[in-house]
């Protein structure tokens, strides 16, 4: 199955990324990994012993947590891919024990609906076809979803670094050519930055800005 890091619809509709699954009404699978309660788990809420002793309702209502929970995930997975990470943070909102939460990740994972490796994998994809974002940029944004940093770097090892210079080489090539008239300091400065707002570093930037701008100022000669 493939995976979309967005809710697109319209004309808005993107491609969708190859990575963690997505859940999706056809999809079919073990749905006794979620709904398995023999797991020795005490919490719970009684609303008429709650009312007796003054305890106020927890976030995620009333019941089972466990089966809170499992709806918490599931309205998230079916929008898009999540990261175990973002799931323990949107259980967390909700008041869900730790415990019960950790629980509930364990059978998400082993029912192959959260995977963050996937995850990382795809997001790097998507994210560098899509919007030509660098290896850095990608690690802060992965690094912000929770990514453990082993996961980050082997997905980050996928992009090759021949593959993001040319990357850097056509944002170049199409952002100079809404520079024509601009004095060629300027239009550094401004490639420069642009690339550096995408994770390129120096090592990369300096040389194919340099390049661009002189094959700009000799085509601007013989024009």
């Amino acid at each position: 199955m493939k995976q979309s890091f967005g809710e697109p619809t319209g004309k808005n509709r993107r491609r969708r990324a190859p990575g963690a699954r997505r859940v999706e009404a056809s999809d079919s699978f073990d749905g006794s990994i979620l709904d398995d309660t023999s797991q020795n788990l005490s919490h719970s809420y009684d609303e008429t012993t709650a009312e007796g002793n003054g305890s106020p309702r927890p976030a995620w209502g009333r019941g089972n947590p466990l089966s809170a929970a499992r709806t918490i995930c599931l309205r998230l997975l079916e929008r898009r891919p999540r990261t175990a990470f973002e799931l323990r943070e949107a259980m967390a909102k909700k008041e869900i024990p730790e415990d019960v939460a950790e629980v509930m990740i364990a059978r998400l994972v082993k029912a192959k609906l959260v995977d963050d490796a996937a995850f990382a994998r795809g997001w790097v994809e998507s994210r560098h076809r899509g919007k030509g974002l660098a290896k850095r940029n990608l690690s802060r944004e992965l690094q912000q979803r929770g990514i453990p940093d082993h996961l980050i770097e082997e997905a980050i090892e996928d992009l090759p670094a021949d593959k993001e210079r040319d990357t850097a080489h056509e944002l170049v090539r199409r952002r100079i050519a809404r520079m024509a008239g601009l004095a060629p300091e300027v239009q550094t400065r401004r490639l420069l930055g642009f690339l550096a707002r995408k994770g390129y570093g120096g090592e990369i930037a300096y040389g194919i800005v340099r390049q661009a701008v002189q094959e700009q100022s000799e085509s601007d000669i013989t024009q």
